[in-house]
């Protein structure tokens, strides 16, 4: 799978150079140390679900996406070149990414925060 998947990586020349670095990243240290030694053929749906909920453990939802994502490519690229029939990343259960409520403050409370730092001397900020 490992020469598969460095085919794929050099095929990526649509991609930013640090969309390339993440997708090398995610080859070397997640996907290529897991799958590298196996037989395409050899990669199922239920083995790629275990170790993507596997990563959950310890990775952000985000990471464990990327990294799926990659793997899902070198496999639609087997795919696409007749090498198996089917992707067996499709349809992998990932994880939620929750996006987070920021605080932003208002109008009136950087008046406050600005007359307060003023005060101390630290800051001098003017206000329209």
């Amino acid at each position: 799978m490992a020469s598969v998947a460095v085919e794929w990586f050099t095929a990526q020349v649509q991609v930013k150079p640090t969309t390339l670095s993440g997708y090398r990243h995610s080859l070397d240290k997640h996907v290529f140390p897991r799958w590298g030694h196996l037989r395409l053929v050899d990669v199922n749906h239920g083995e790629v679900q275990a170790w993507i909920t596997d990563l959950m453990k310890t990775l952000g939802p985000s990471m464990v996406r990327q990294i799926h994502l990659v793997l899902a490519g070198v496999m639609k690229y087997a795919v696409r070149d007749g090498r198996i029939i089917k992707n067996p990343c499709d349809d992998i259960q990932l994880p939620r990414i929750v996006r987070k409520k920021r605080g932003y403050l208002n109008h009136a409370q950087v008046r406050a925060l600005v007359t307060e730092c003023g005060e101390q001397g630290d800051i001098v900020l003017f206000l329209a």
